[in-house]
C-alpha cells in the first residue's frame, strides 16, 4: 500500500519556493513567467494576481502542473526545451527533427505536438535548383490510416 506523504509547492514563478534571490523576488513581484518571458497568465479565482505555481512536490517527486512550464526555450528557435529533450531521447539528437504544434485530426481533435525526423536537406546550388524544377500538378487524394489527406 502506498502512503501519501502530502504535496507542497515546489516552484513559484519559475523559482524554488525557498529561493530568496533578487531574481526570484523580482519575478514574484512582477508575476513573471521565466518560461514564456511574459507575465503569468494563470489567473486565480481566489487571488487578485496570477497563481504562479509551476510545479509541486508530491512525495519524493517534483511534478510540473503548469503547461507553460514546458515552454522553456530550447536551443532551436521556436522549439520548447522539453521537445528537444524528447527528440534526443527518441532520435539520438535534434538534427533533422522538426516539431509541429496543434496538429489537427479531422473528427478527432488536435495533438499538442508531433516530432518528426526528416531526411537531411542538402544545400542546392542555383544551377541544380533550376534543373530540378518541375511544374506543380494537382496531387490525387490519398487515404492514409482512414484519414483523407490532400
Amino acid at each position: 500500500m502506498t502512503t501519501h506523504t502530502g504535496s507542497s509547492l515546489a516552484e513559484v514563478f519559475g523559482f524554488p519556493l525557498n529561493s530568496r534571490s533578487a531574481e526570484a523576488e523580482e519575478a514574484r513581484r512582477r508575476h513573471w513567467c521565466p518560461f514564456t518571458h511574459s507575465r503569468c497568465a494563470k489567473q486565480s479565482r481566489l487571488l487578485d494576481y496570477p497563481f504562479g505555481v509551476c510545479s509541486v512536490q508530491y512525495g519524493a517527486d517534483i511534478c510540473a502542473i503548469c503547461p507553460r512550464r514546458f515552454e522553456e526555450r530550447g536551443a532551436l528557435p521556436g522549439t520548447p526545451k522539453v521537445l528537444e529533450e524528447m527528440a534526443r531521447h527518441y532520435f539520438g539528437d535534434i538534427n533533422n527533427v522538426v516539431a509541429f504544434s496543434e496538429v489537427g485530426l479531422p473528427n478527432i481533435g488536435t495533438i499538442d505536438y508531433v516530432l518528426a525526423r526528416h531526411a537531411p536537406i542538402s544545400p542546392m546550388s542555383p544551377t541544380s535548383w533550376r534543373s530540378s524544377f518541375r511544374p506543380i500538378r494537382p496531387l490525387p487524394r490519398a487515404r492514409l490510416f482512414g484519414v483523407w489527406m490532400m
